[in-house]
C-alpha cells in the first residue's frame, strides 16, 4: 500500500466515512495506522471497512432503523 504525502488518501477517505457511517468511529479514534490497514489493502475501501470492523469486533451503528422508535 503505497501512500504519499501529497494530500488525503482517497482510499483511506472513503474507509473511514465507511466506518462512521456504518460503525460511528473513524480510523483517528481507533488510533488505526498503515500497519493496521495494511491487510486490507487490496479491498475496496467499503470492503476493506466491513472486513475491519469484523476483525475488531466492531458494533454496527443501525442509526436508521432505531431513529424511527
Amino acid at each position: 500500500m503505497l501512500r504519499t504525502n501529497h494530500g488525503p488518501d482517497p482510499w483511506r477517505s472513503c474507509f473511514d466515512r465507511t466506518l462512521r457511517r456504518y460503525f460511528g468511529v473513524t480510523l483517528t479514534d481507533i488510533g488505526a495506522d498503515e500497519i493496521m490497514l495494511a491487510p486490507y489493502a487490496d479491498l475496496s475501501p467499503e470492503e476493506a471497512a466491513f472486513a475491519f470492523a469484523l476483525d475488531y469486533d466492531l458494533d454496527r451503528v443501525d442509526w436508521w432503523m432505531s431513529s424511527s422508535r
